[in-house]
């Protein structure tokens, strides 16, 4: 399965672990997407807050 990467928006974001997050992303090429952000906690994440409700992220989807 090839990745891709689309413009999207967080409509829900919710911990999973002591360090990641499952989010809820809608886009327009695939709709709603579930997804885990490993690390999406940790201090030094490469995520910041871009995994908050209603931002335009753009994430790899696999």
């Amino acid at each position: 399965m090839p990745i891709r990467k689309t413009e999207a928006i967080v409509l829900r974001s919710r911990d999973w672990s002591k360090s990641s997050k499952i989010v809820t992303f809608y886009t327009r090429l695939f709709g709603k997407v579930n997804g885990i952000a490993k690390g999406a906690m940790r201090p030094k994440n490469k995520f910041g807050s871009s995994l908050e409700p209603l931002l335009r992220p753009y994430p790899n989807l696999l």
